[in-house]
């Protein structure tokens, strides 16, 4: 999966991915999850879309640090504005995760409310 959105106004991406790379290790044993995606994006939304299975979680969990201790993510680059999520402190991560950077599950007990506005569970997750 490739996608290229265009940078922020200081020329930039927003978020810039490159090559990222998910394994899960168990022993001496890895299995790979995802393989080289890569995608640059301004200040839009992103929706990943694929089949179950594809690794789209897996692309979400890694960028906001939320694996366990078993999975190893590498990549050439995962920046956030001036934040390498490769290298970035717990502390860090608690300061954007929420607030600047979050993920909505495809699961629907973890998504959106279907009895409440799209628009208002957005706003609500923007203010808090």
């Amino acid at each position: 999966m490739t996608c290229s959105i265009p940078a922020v106004s200081n020329g930039a991406p927003l978020l810039d991915v490159h090559d990222l790379r998910v394994d899960f290790v168990n022993g001496r044993h890895s299995t790979p999850a995802v393989r080289g995606v890569s995608f640059q994006l301004g200040r839009e939304k992103l929706a990943i879309v694929g089949e179950s299975g594809s690794g789209k979680s897996t692309v979400g969990r890694a960028l906001l640090q939320l694996h366990p201790a078993k999975a190893r993510i590498e990549a050439a680059r995962m920046q956030f504005g001036e934040i390498d999520l490769l290298r970035a402190s717990p502390a860090q991560m608690r300061a954007i995760r929420g607030r600047r950077i979050s993920m909505i599950m495809q699961d629907p007990k973890y998504s959106l409310n279907p009895v409440v506005r799209v628009g208002e569970q957005i706003a609500e997750a923007w203010r808090s």
